[in-house]
């Protein structure tokens, strides 16, 4: 995804559900992101509609062992209140593109990906089960960016990730009421 506050709310799902985070590139194409499919095993994806395409064609190109299992799309309007103050509102052209919902893929015949709206995913009111995470769990996954081959997944665990974040609080003075703005890519481990 971009920078949008579905990507921090997916991050945090993911995390909660025990699972690994692994942060992809946006501009990715479907070759590249095949990579990211088979190299860490991804089962699920959460993405964008207007990437949908891209990730699904991905996943239909691997033998369906290896094909995403799920697929969860959200319109960066999901984020954003149904009815916005004209101060607010973004150019038409911005706006048209936010609320862009192209159609989900039909799944090949027979391939094992489910495709499923944010909203639905939401909807369905499903309950965490217990948190079992330890503190060296694997929790992120980023890839780098491949320059001297295929790109290689960088292991952090729910500790080191806990260091950095309380490291950075404190570097920066930060607490509770501060308010930052994200200007680097979240799917960077920079973001």
């Amino acid at each position: 995804m971009q920078n949008c506050p579905q990507f921090v709310v997916a991050v945090h799902a993911a995390l909660r559900a025990d699972a690994v985070v692994v942060p992809v590139n946006p501009m990715n194409k479907a070759d590249e992101f095949v990579h990211y499919i088979t190299d860490p095993g991804t089962t699920v994806v959460l993405t964008t509609a207007d990437l949908v395409g891209i990730v699904a064609e991905a996943s239909a190109r691997l033998p369906a062992a290896q094909q995403l299992r799920h697929i969860v799309a959200t319109r960066f309007t999901d984020a954003m209140p149904a009815t916005l103050a004209p101060e607010e509102a973004p150019s038409d052209a911005i706006l048209q593109w936010l609320l862009a919902d192209p159609a989900l893929p039909e799944p090949a015949a027979g391939a094992p990906t489910h495709l499923t709206r944010w909203a639905d995913a939401l909807a369905a009111g499903h309950v965490a089960g217990p948190h079992t995470a330890q503190p060296d769990d694997l929790a992120l996954l980023p890839y780098t960016s491949g320059t001297t081959g295929l790109p290689k997944g960088c292991m952090h665990t729910h500790r080191t990730l806990m260091h950095n974040v309380m490291a950075s609080a404190i570097w920066g003075f930060s607490t509770p009421e501060a308010v930052s703005l994200g200007v680097v890519p979240m799917f960077h481990i920079t973001g």
